[in-house]
């Protein structure tokens, strides 16, 4: 069938019309699609450093925490030390404990260990306490298991030396367990729903 010159004429009209159309959408299409892969990325990388920001400023105040417990325990007297510990676990459920060990092999806890701690438990052998020594400043051990709890925690662990700063009095520690730091990261929400 042959077509008429109308024919090919408006053949050729519509081809110079559609194509300029559908190269338009085409390439729309393409940036569109772009424009939205960045902006995911750009909210998901927000969203993560919003998660690292709220788990710093947590570790952050278990810090200072540390730091104004070793101050406010001046003596040695288990009543005085407990009784500061137990204020600052009951008004702070994030964390799992607070804890001192002497130079002594002497060590307080609470709250106290579940069964209690093993007749041989000495915290100058604990990897906190010589952590601490070494640094001879505040630290963050690397996740182990909790010898009373039996949880996976983290220990900012802080050396508190006597007045003329060369003698080590104790070593103060708070344990923070995985799952609490896990869940805080996990209530940051991603997105509209995630």
């Amino acid at each position: 069938m042959k077509l008429s010159l109308r024919w090919k004429m408006l053949l050729m009209v519509f081809v110079l019309i559609i194509a300029p159309v559908l190269i338009l959408s085409l390439d729309n299409y393409r940036a569109t699609r772009n424009m939205i892969g960045d902006m995911m990325r750009a909210t998901t990388r927000d969203a993560l450093q919003s998660g690292v920001d709220v788990a710093d400023g947590f570790l952050k105040s278990v810090e200072e925490a540390a730091v104004m417990l070793s101050r406010l325990i001046t003596t040695e007297t288990g009543e005085e030390i407990l009784t500061a510990f137990q204020a600052y676990r009951e008004s702070h459920d994030d964390i799992e404990n607070a804890f001192f060990g002497t130079n002594t092999g002497a060590f307080y806890v609470y709250p106290p260990a579940p069964g209690g701690l093993p007749p041989d438990f000495d915290p100058r052998n604990r990897p906190w306490y010589a952590q601490a020594v070494q640094a001879r400043r505040i630290t963050w051990t690397e996740p182990y298991v909790d010898t009373g709890s039996g949880k996976l925690v983290v220990t900012v662990a802080l050396p508190v030396y006597g007045t003329n700063q060369s003698e080590l009095v104790r070593v103060l520690g708070i344990d923070v367990t995985l799952e609490r730091l896990s869940n805080l990261i996990a209530s940051r929400k991603v997105g509209s729903e995630g």
